[in-house]
């Protein structure tokens, strides 16, 4: 009988040691879980940053294109000015170019009125 006693003691105690490492195992079980939903939840604040930064990106992009399309816009119209403007000035060249030549002929009608 104190064979078996000792057989079921040390049986129990065995038992109570499996128990025990089981019990720590699903404790380190139960840290690695929540370190990996810590783990998860800060790549889904990554994701979320990162989103953030294209939508910030995309909105920048979009307002440069627009900017863009404003210096486009306002180049064509300065270049359209000028060529105004040397049309302008060619016109104004010819009329000084005649009113010139009509000076001198009123210079030589002039001298040859007091001849």
């Amino acid at each position: 009988i104190q064979t078996t006693i000792e057989q079921l003691q040390a049986g129990s105690q065995a038992a109570v040691q499996a128990m025990e490492q089981g019990r720590q195992r699903v404790s380190e079980g139960v840290e690695s879980t929540r370190q990996a939903g810590q783990a998860l939840d800060d790549i889904a604040a990554a994701v979320d940053a990162i989103v953030a930064l294209n939508t910030q990106i995309a909105t920048a992009a979009e307002e440069q294109g627009v900017v863009a399309s404003d210096v486009s816009r306002n180049v064509n119209e300065i270049d359209h000015s000028s060529q105004e403007l040397v049309t302008s000035a060619e016109h104004l060249a010819e009329v000084s170019h005649q009113i010139d030549s009509s000076s001198s002929r009123l210079v030589e009608a002039t001298r040859r009125f007091r001849l």
